[in-house]
């Protein structure tokens, strides 16, 4: 079911409790933070606080969102002996929400995947490392496509294979026969290499 929206006289209230922090009143006026939050928010220092709400305000984020990056952003800071202002105020998140190319939903994607990135970062590496591996031994990426399990989960590799005509297919086919079975494991379940 979805979450109904917070009545305004509600919000006023949760704002008025906030009245010495302008910034998160604010936002909780203004629908910027999720009122299912501010307990884990407020529990924060006030850097991370003013770092989370600045955030927040500047980008409408789902509920799911805001979720999300609540759980992954304590850890990351907690991971890199950093602080969530800290992780907020660096370079590479700086550059997407200062990055005049990309319109809202477009940065929220490139946060969201920076932030897993920094949240996940041997599944990350993995992943480049997996898709170094597929582009180097795939024949044709147009015609083939090599897909794994989600977070190779299972010892398991998908190849889908678009063919025209005969002698293409054949071609196609001797080009994957002729990789070798160690490449295959590296594609199949790159965990163990």
């Amino acid at each position: 079911m979805p979450k109904s929206p917070t009545p305004m006289h509600c919000k006023e209230q949760l704002a008025r409790l906030f009245k010495n922090q302008p910034e998160l009143a604010h936002a909780i006026q203004h629908d910027a933070v999720k009122p299912a939050f501010l307990k884990q928010i407020v529990s924060f220092s006030e850097d991370d606080q003013r770092a989370l709400v600045s955030l927040f305000a500047a980008f409408s984020l789902s509920h799911q969102t805001q979720a999300q990056w609540l759980q992954w952003l304590p850890e990351i800071a907690y991971s890199s002996g950093s602080s969530i202002a800290e992780i907020l105020k660096s370079d590479a998140i700086k550059n997407i929400c200062n990055d005049d190319k990309r319109n809202n939903p477009q940065k929220i994607q490139s946060l969201h995947e920076a932030l897993f990135a920094l949240r996940f970062p041997l599944y990350t590496q993995m992943l480049a490392q997996w898709e170094l591996a597929e582009k180097e031994l795939n024949p044709d990426r147009q015609q083939v496509r090599f897909t794994p399990s989600a977070a190779f989960e299972k010892n398991k590799l998908e190849v889908a294979i678009t063919v025209t005509d005969g002698k293409k297919a054949r071609a196609l086919f001797k080009k994957l026969s002729e990789i070798g079975a160690a490449s295959w494991e590296k594609l199949i379940y790159p965990i163990n290499f």
